[in-house]
């Protein structure tokens, strides 16, 4: 097995020197466990062979040969980038994954081992191409045959058992064609320049461009993802390929709503900054076929658009769209992943992957904000413009695009409270001053204000109220959406500055989702004789006092109630 002791930074370097790659002790472990299964079952058919065929004769040129193990794909490119991976996808040459994963659970009974493999098939157009899923020494894998794929006029091809040339032409990029043959502890390059593009940074297809993105026309995308995951250029045929009429009229005619999506939401869960990728996809042409638009839609008069650009929407073009798309996420992907990371402890938050991905999600959709389909739907965030190019152009889940839609409407509400904030200040400042002395250019801080207004309590208590713990999420919005619809974005008067502290020190808000209120329905039918809507009414009313008055009893609740009921 190859030495483990090569530093990260060193693993292409000393893998194409010699052939090897550094391996962990718990890889080891599993490499060696499936050449031994291998090799006991080479011995079991070779068995089988000769009671069938005797010793003599011309049956020797017939026998079965040992089978090769290899590993393909992704997890031989990032060892090779000294990243550590999990997902190792196993290949072998002459057999099934289901036969395989058959001969590693009889080789482990053989040995009496405590070790249990559970197996579980995938259905493959033919039973010598079965693949199985298995888990081993702790870690998840799958094995399948090696395999050679002939396309026609649609996307799915012809699939028959193959060589290891054939399996590595098939496959997207140089990058993704490398394997690792375990059987001989060496890296197979059949794509020639895999190496050599891994360790100059080239996305470059293994058959000629045109002819590989005919095939599939999302490997567009995907080489965007790449290219942004690991900071890769584009080669300069697979750019060509992409820029063509041909090939946009490929992707529109191949590639569904739900592929384009989820590939979108592995460009925005992956290392590395998705916004290269997004730009990519203005340059290829294709930005307006992945977040295609519906023919008509209108401005939301409620929820006006976003001041992003001088003209509505209907009047820009996609690359327009595009560029404002990408610098809004990139704002949003700098926040999240501040540059130097020691500006981390200025306040930024550590959100989760499924927070990032909605955070970015509303950034790319934040120019369609403000528009809504011309029929009125329920709930109302499922009608906007936002909704429907996350939903029906993506095909995202439903909890993505009500998340994205919905945060976009509460940063939208946190713009609004944070101008009349400053104002106040401003107001509270003029009126403090000596008309003798010059104006206090800082002004006070928020924390100062003597008295909000209790509309603006109530809209930050709201907006609380539906994010709960992922109330902060909007704040960060507010501040991405601030630096491009300000002409002038100065950062002491974005909304992280004027209300985070205020809202965490003076407010009283924080964790007002978890408090019980003082009357539920019943009580408000049995207390004040309510009936029919006016319950609700009555609810509503009393959410709001509890919002601006966090601090107050069930006593003083029930006294304004009455005030405000009678």
């Amino acid at each position: 097995m190859a030495d483990t002791d090569v530093e990260p930074r060193r693993a292409l370097t000393h893998a194409v020197a010699t052939g090897h790659i550094a391996l962990t002790a718990v890889e080891q472990q599993v490499f060696r466990t499936c050449l031994d299964a291998l090799s006991f079952h080479h011995q079991s058919r070779l068995k089988k062979h000769q009671e069938r065929h005797g010793d003599g004769g011309d049956s020797a040129t017939d026998a079965p040969e040992l089978t090769v193990l290899r590993v393909a794909g992704g997890w031989t490119r990032d060892k090779l980038l000294g990243r550590e991976s999990d997902d190792i996808d196993f290949t072998v040459d002459n057999i099934s994954g289901v036969e395989f994963a058959e001969a590693l659970k009889a080789y482990l009974a053989a040995q009496g081992s405590d070790e249990k493999v559970t197996t579980k098939r995938l259905i493959a157009q033919s039973q010598h191409l079965e693949v199985a899923t298995f888990e081993l020494h702790g870690r998840e894998l799958d094995v399948c045959r090696l395999r050679k794929e002939v396309y026609g006029d649609s996307r799915i091809p012809e699939i028959t058992a193959g060589t290891a040339v054939d399996d590595a032409l098939r496959r997207d990029f140089t990058i993704n064609t490398l394997f690792y043959n375990i059987t001989e502890d060496v890296v197979e390059d059949f794509s020639d320049t895999g190496l050599s593009d891994l360790e100059y940074g080239v996305i470059r297809t293994p058959i000629p461009t045109e002819a590989s993105f005919a095939e599939d026309p999302l490997r567009a995308m995907r080489a965007a993802r790449f290219a942004a995951r690991f900071g890769y250029r584009f080669a300069r045929e697979v750019r060509a390929a992409a820029e063509t009429p041909r090939f946009r009229q490929l992707f529109k005619a191949k590639v569904s709503a739900e592929r384009c999506g989820k590939e979108l939401e592995k460009t925005i869960k992956s290392v590395g900054n998705p916004v290269g990728a997004i730009q990519a996809l203005c340059e290829f042409g294709i930005f307006d076929l992945v977040f295609a638009l519906p023919c008509r839609y209108v401005v939301d008069e409620e929820h006006p658009p976003l001041p992003l650009c001088p003209v509505p929407l209907q009047h820009l073009t996609w690359p327009e769209i595009g560029k404002i798309s990408c610098a809004v996420m990139n704002t949003m992907h700098s926040t999240l992943h501040p540059n130097p990371p020691r500006l981390q402890a200025l306040g930024t938050r550590n959100y989760t992957r499924e927070q990032r991905k909605i955070l970015l999600l509303a950034s790319v959709c934040a120019p369609f904000w403000g528009y809504q389909l011309p029929k009125v739907t329920k709930p109302w965030l499922a009608g906007t413009l936002c909704h429907y190019v996350l939903q029906v152009s993506l095909k995202l889940p439903g909890k993505d695009c009500l998340g994205a839609a919905n945060l976009l409407q509460h940063a939208q509400t946190v713009l609004q409270v944070c101008q009349q904030w400053a104002q106040l200040l401003v107001e509270q400042e003029e009126e403090n001053r000596d008309p003798k002395e010059p104006p206090n250019r800082l002004l006070p801080e928020p924390t100062q204000l003597k008295q909000v207004p209790s509309d603006l309590v109530e809209s930050i208590g709201r907006l609380m109220l539906d994010l709960k713990e992922q109330w902060p999420l909007a704040l960060d919005l507010g501040d991405v959406l601030f630096k491009h619809c300000s002409a002038f974005p100065i950062d002491r008067f974005q909304p992280s500055a004027l209300l985070l502290r205020w809202i965490k020190t003076v407010s009283g808000l924080v964790g007002c989702w978890k408090r019980k209120p003082c009357f539920d329905g019943r009580a408000m039918v049995s207390k004040f004789k309510l009936k029919g809507s006016a319950v609700g009414v009555a609810l509503h009313k009393q959410t709001t006092w509890m919002l601006t008055h966090p601090n107050g009893t069930a006593e003083e609740c029930e006294a304004w109630l009455r005030t405000q009921l009678d």
